[in-house]
């Protein structure tokens, strides 16, 4: 579906959290984060603090087909460009956290 950088902004984007105000909470500059975004290379450690801190976690299971269920997001090889990212994660991202805190 998606690489991680791309999620990780959807993520960021649904739940209204600037990039710049994610980074200080990561102790990296603005810049250093937008760019490991964009590049979508990061270590697993770091991916799994960027991720902890945003309330999802990293589930390792065998490949399966069809439809994920409500919430999850497949992170896969196949990169989609960031606006189509956004297009088709951030309404379902927010939702969601909306049908999490009813």
């Amino acid at each position: 579906m998606a690489g991680i950088g791309n999620i990780i902004n959807a993520i960021l984007k649904a739940r209204g959290i600037k990039q710049n105000a994610f980074a200080r909470l990561l102790g990296k500059s603005p810049t250093v984060l937008h760019d490991t975004l964009k590049r979508g290379m990061m270590s697993v450690p770091d991916t799994i603090k960027m991720l902890d801190l945003l309330g999802y976690e990293i589930v390792v299971q065998p490949i399966s087909a069809g439809k994920r269920k409500k919430g999850q997001i497949k992170v896969d090889s196949k990169e989609m460009d960031k606006k189509q990212a956004l297009t088709e994660l951030v309404p379902l991202i927010q939702e969601t956290f909306a049908d999490n805190e009813d």
